[in-house]
């Protein structure tokens, strides 16, 4: 994960993982495709979310915005609250 955004998360009291995080966060930033269910409340917006957001920062500083328009992740209903 980038520095940056490891900032942000600190900054934004993000201490620790949630159980569901910590099991795939990891495996997401190697850019593998993975389902993930748990209930509502445990964290599943960020395991997506970080990684999509640490690939479009890394991406901006190593092409100087010229990849920009390249899709950097899918997501696909991961949730009904999100689907709404």
């Amino acid at each position: 994960m980038c520095e940056e955004l490891a900032e942000s998360l600190v900054a934004n009291n993000f201490r620790k993982p949630t159980i569901v995080q910590a099991q795939t966060l990891v495996h997401l930033q190697s850019h593998v495709d993975m389902i993930v269910a748990a209930k509502t409340g445990q964290g599943k917006t960020l395991c997506f979310g970080i990684p999509i957001i640490d690939i479009v920062i890394r991406r901006l500083e190593k092409n100087q915005g010229e990849d920009v328009d390249r899709i950097a992740g899918l997501v696909i209903v991961p949730t009904r609250e999100l689907a709404i």
